[in-house]
């Protein structure tokens, strides 16, 4: 199992309805099951937090006309912030930057850093790459702490991805059938989504990926 999993094969498998003691399957389940969570990371941000360091953003803005008001990491939300540099120089959070709230969940941070000088916003400075950020990006420290609604959500990603592996028939009418093979034609079916409409939201406006 991958540590960033946010399924155990034990849930795995019951989210399939396969036996607990059914182990035929279960190098090929493991392998699905971390598909089902980076499907899901790659839809609402990490979930079991991974470890940053070093990332580097530019002061100026994209167009090189001016220095940024804010900075968006590149992976969120974000679980806790080590370390921000600009120029070599180690900031303070809450004194130098401020980091905005991640609102579907409290406690967690959206990612986006403004600078700050006593209180007062700013900008981050003249360079490229001069502002260097180490964090902790996703929601919980390990997969027993995933949140029931992310499980089940990743659940039925899971149930998706393995229909590929029911085998099924066709009634062509009257005594006749054909073998049939059900093939999944997207990741994230609807009631998935659904269920975490909140970090859906938050990802559609405000965006997984960053710059």
């Amino acid at each position: 199992m991958a540590a960033r999993d946010l399924l155990t094969k034990e849930e795995g498998k019951a989210a399939l309805r396969i036996s607990p003691s059914d182990d035929e399957d279960d190098e090929l389940l493991e392998l699905y099951i971390t598909a089902a969570s980076e499907t899901l990371d790659e839809q609402i941000g990490p979930t079991v937090v991974r470890s940053v360091t070093s990332e580097t953003h530019d002061g100026l803005n994209r167009s090189q006309t001016g220095y940024r008001s804010a900075i968006v990491l590149r992976w969120r939300p974000v679980y806790s912030i080590s370390a921000v540099t600009v120029d070599g120089v180690a900031l303070t959070q809450t004194t130098d930057y401020r980091a905005e709230p991640y609102s579907p969940q409290a406690g967690l941070f959206s990612g986006m850093l403004h600078r700050s000088y006593g209180g007062a916003l700013g900008t981050w400075g003249f360079g490229m790459g001069n502002v260097v950020c180490s964090y902790s990006a996703g929601r919980v420290l390990s997969t027993s702490q995933v949140p029931t609604r992310i499980k089940r959500s990743c659940g039925l990603v899971l149930e998706n991805l393995w229909r590929d592996r029911e085998a099924g028939v066709e009634d062509l009418g009257g005594e006749f059938t054909v073998p049939r093979q059900s093939f999944p034609t997207f990741a994230m079916p609807r009631a998935a989504a659904q269920l975490l409409t909140r970090e859906m939201g938050f990802a559609e406006t405000f965006g997984i990926g960053g710059g």
